[in-house]
């Protein structure tokens, strides 16, 4: 199922922004395994630090994101939790020392 997406993501030509669909299409199937998933987080962790790739993967993480209530007492546990993922995602992007995806 990952074969294409994965031969993809080995590819060294810049990702266009239906590859970055393709990838969360895999990512997010159902139908994935958490070790498929890992094969194409490694890819995309081995890819050169591109800007463009990089903005057009969150353009289509927040594309795909859904509003949600948080319990009152989660509240400052997941705003944390999200801006650590934001800010790991922009550090990877920016290719900043030692912060790989």
């Amino acid at each position: 199922m990952i074969g294409p997406t994965l031969a993809r993501l080995l590819d060294p030509r810049r990702l266009t922004p239906r590859d970055s669909r393709t990838v969360f299409d895999v990512l997010l199937a159902a139908g994935s395994h958490d070790a498929e998933r890992c094969a194409l987080l490694v890819a995309l962790t081995a890819r050169p630090a591109e800007g463009a790739e990089w903005a057009a993967l969150a353009g289509e993480m927040r594309r795909r994101a859904r509003p949600f209530r948080l319990a009152a007492m989660n509240l400052i546990s997941g705003a944390v939790l999200m801006l650590s993922g934001i800010g790991l995602l922009a550090a990877a992007g920016l290719g900043l020392a030692g912060v790989r995806l």
